[in-house]
């Protein structure tokens, strides 16, 4: 098992699970993977992908399952990095908080992606929002580097603990959170 016993909450929720949004690969699609009082759901907001095994949920569909079924392929959570040097920070690696309130709405579409620092901002270019926390949003042409990390907790079968940080292209990283969205799952 990947996790310890104190990682796991007496839900039977593991740390990973409660903080990262999780990603499921099934029958060729991806889900959304949900784990809810230890019981384990794929989710899908397309109908299209709601097979017959599926049942609604107000806007949405669940299917349970367990995670040792032989079409669960993968379960993994994604996370977005940019390399953009800030002067005023002197970060260079950044965290895109995609989803996150960041009081600004950075649009992926537009190429724009939200960056945030949890104390007071240091410069101009910065917005505060709240005491220790600010963000911008910077443009992926501003950017000298868009990279995307996978972390894969369960692998045809297995539970695994893999990390895989690949560089991509401006298009395919704008496409991949794109993919991420609740609402494209």
């Amino acid at each position: 098992m990947i996790f310890s016993k104190s990682l796991i909450d007496d839900q039977g929720i593991t740390a990973m699970e409660r903080v990262l949004p999780l990603l499921a690969k099934y029958n060729g699609n991806t889900y959304n993977y949900v784990k809810v009082r230890g019981k384990s759901y794929l989710m899908t907001y397309d109908s299209k992908k709601a097979d017959d095994s599926f049942y609604a949920q107000r806007n949405y569909y669940l299917k349970d399952i367990t995670i040792s079924m032989d079409d669960v392929e993968e379960i993994y959570a994604l996370h977005f990095w940019v390399t953009y040097k800030d002067i005023v920070e002197g970060l260079n690696d950044w965290l895109v908080d995609e989803g996150q309130p960041l009081h600004q709405v950075p649009d992926i579409i537009k190429e724009e992606v939200g960056l945030a620092v949890m104390h007071d901002k240091k410069g101009d270019s910065w917005i505060q929002h709240d005491k220790n926390a600010a963000s911008k949003i910077v443009k992926l042409d501003e950017c000298e580097k868009l990279r995307i990390e996978k972390h894969i907790i369960y692998y045809q079968g297995s539970d695994v603990d893999e990390k895989s940080n690949t560089e991509v292209s401006r298009e395919e990283f704008k496409n991949t959170i794109i993919m991420c969205r609740r609402e494209n799952n």
